[in-house]
């Protein structure tokens, strides 16, 4: 924010009858936040070159609708699931399809076998699989 919108919220604040010791610590905050040195570019990392938990990216897909077909797995993240009722934790595969590596996409799991199987198996990203559908669960093939 700019001097000028400080000294603007300052005066507004002191307006709607905020102590003085309240505007005077409001602007001895500003004063220490302008003799900040400025920070160069170089050299400085980028948040999603050390955060392990960025987002995956990639268009959504349905899950059904990639049963059967040949895929690459690039990546995967485990997230606790936003639903309640359910227990355990979301697994969030990006892929790619062979014919098509340019595009990537993600589809969402709840399903265990598939969540072990990629843990299991991480130091292989990426690989070749189908998801199938065995009785009453998914897995890889």
């Amino acid at each position: 924010m700019r001097l000028d919108n400080y000294i603007l919220l300052v005066k507004k604040e002191k307006e709607q009858g905020l102590s003085l010791t309240k505007v005077d610590d409001l602007a001895e905050a500003i004063k220490s936040a302008q003799a900040l040195p400025n920070i160069p570019a170089k050299g400085v990392k980028r948040f999603s070159d050390f955060a392990s938990k960025a987002p995956l990216r990639g268009e959504k897909y349905k899950l059904n609708e990639l049963l059967g077909k040949e895929i690459v797995v690039m990546n995967f993240r485990t997230k606790a699931t936003q639903y309640p009722e359910r227990s355990g934790d979301l697994v969030i595969i990006q892929f790619v399809f062979p014919d098509d590596p340019d595009k990537v996409y993600v589809t969402f799991s709840g399903s265990e076998v598939l969540k072990r199987g990629l843990i299991e198996y991480k130091d292989n990203l990426p690989f070749l699989t189908t998801i199938i559908k065995v009785k009453n669960y998914l897995t890889f093939s």
